[in-house]
């Protein structure tokens, strides 16, 4: 059975698999490196052969390459803020890409290993922390312009710095929210702790203005995201202040939202820092973000993705057909591994309430007709989903209602309502609603 090696086309190795083992006995990287004089070697002729040893044979072995393309940079993986009700997120960032630690000794002592898990640990260990922002990189190149605060918060951790700063702000970030909720004027306070006097001046640093949504669509883009040009602009209060030792000033704040050739209905979501200069040597920013465009006027669900599908499907969320009879267990004996008529819900942006209303359909009646045609006898055990992420949900149903009582046998649809960012629960058009097509529910014997 053969086996296959490859060698990367840019710095360092991942780990590759065979896409069907029973072809491909094994795989397996070297570094472009070793892969270039391999190729030299075969075209001039000689063989190359590679001497494998076995995992448990194996010596543990450390090599690094320079990495000239994402260094220093946010991770593309890494999530974004702000929340769905423009709160500031993230606050700060840390070293979490591709870092070398302690791993189980039965997987090798060793590994290098991405996300939250490996940059929570320096963070916590920095209880004090003054950061500092970082240029953005969309995966390929850093582009001249600073990351957008949203992004990457208030930028990389500097432990030295947070333990020795005497120059302190609060709060640590400043959101402007959207349009139609736009703060018109917000402050933020200066504190010296030093013991000599220190002359603060302020300025701006605009990060880059991004869209959030696709173009004439209303799903969230991929990243890295499309640029726009514009940038909003900051006025204070005072541009320079001088605190004696042990004193504070308060700074107010307004901002001219990005503009100009911009389409708000795709969210076009800007930020930036406030830079903090003293006469001390001190360097401070504070993150700033707003939002050209209604996120209550931003679709959450779209008309066409909510709909049932049997749960034994999986995640390929095939559609049953319109009146589909589904057989479930007797009530008070599902588990989780039976087949059970299951809702699916694809929400565009976050949610904070998604509800499933379970309708009778009458005789004669299309499932797809008007949301009132009867009224609803509740909504499936464990609904309402609070706080939902975009993305897609699937409400599995045995039967039973919210109320504990289970749903006699019948001709069901249901009626998905998620409620808009920034809505208001009790005013029914700030909900977007979506019907289902119907299902016969039937109870095993």
């Amino acid at each position: 059975m053969p086996c296959s090696t490859s060698y990367n086309n840019e710095a360092g190795t991942v780990e590759v698999s065979p896409d069907d083992p029973t072809v491909v006995k094994g795989t397996g990287m070297v570094s472009p490196e070793i892969g270039i004089a391999w190729v030299k070697q075969l075209k001039a002729g000689h063989n190359v052969t590679i001497n494998v040893a076995s995992l448990s044979q194996s010596k543990p072995s450390i090599s690094s390459a320079p990495n000239n393309i994402t260094a220093g940079t946010i991770s593309k993986f890494s999530s974004w803020g702000p929340t769905w009700d423009m709160e500031f997120k993230p606050q700060i960032g840390a070293p979490g890409g591709f870092i070398l630690s302690t791993y189980p000794v039965a997987k090798g002592s060793y590994a290098v290993l991405s996300g939250t898990s490996i940059a929570t640990p320096l963070t916590a260990a920095i209880i004090a922390l003054v950061s500092e922002p970082s240029k953005f990189n969309d995966g390929k190149n850093t582009l001249d312009e600073l990351a957008p605060a949203p992004q990457q918060g208030d930028g990389l951790v500097q432990a030295y710095d947070a333990a020795y700063t005497t120059s302190l702000l609060s709060p640590s970030s400043l959101s402007f929210n959207d349009t139609d909720h736009l703060a018109t004027n917000l402050n933020f306070t200066i504190t010296n702790k030093g013991s000599r006097t220190v002359t603060y001046k302020l300025d701006q640093i605009p990060s880059i203005t991004m869209y959030t949504l696709v173009q004439d669509g209303v799903n969230a883009m991929s990243f890295p995201n499309e640029a726009v040009k514009e940038k909003a602009t900051l006025f204070f209060s005072q541009n320079s202040i001088t605190l004696p030792a042990g004193h504070s000033a308060v700074v107010g704040v307004t901002a001219k939202p990005a503009a100009g050739a911009i389409n708000p209905k795709r969210l076009a979501l800007w930020s930036g820092y406030v830079t903090i200069k003293g006469t001390d040597g001190s360097h401070l920013s504070m993150p700033y973000q707003g939002l050209t465009g209604s996120l209550r006027n931003a679709t959450v669900l779209d008309r066409d993705q909510a709909w049932v599908f049997p749960s034994a499907v999986g995640i390929s969320f095939t559609k049953s057909p319109d009146g589909f009879t589904f057989v479930v267990p007797k009530p008070g004996t599902s588990k989780p591994s039976d087949n059970l008529p299951a809702i699916y819900v694809w929400l565009a942006l976050g949610s904070d309430t998604v509800r499933v209303e379970v309708i009778p359909v009458q005789n004669g009646t299309s499932a797809a007709d008007s949301t009132a045609i009867a009224t609803s006898i509740g909504e499936p055990f464990g609904l309402p989903a609070h706080q939902n992420e975009r993305g897609w949900s699937a409400f599995l149903w045995n039967g039973k209602l919210e109320s504990g009582k289970y749903a006699p046998e019948g001709h069901y649809r249901f009626v998905v309502r998620a409620l808009r960012n920034f809505g208001d629960a009790s005013k029914p058009e700030d909900w977007d609603v979506v019907p289902t097509q119907s299902i016969t529910l039937k109870y095993k014997s």
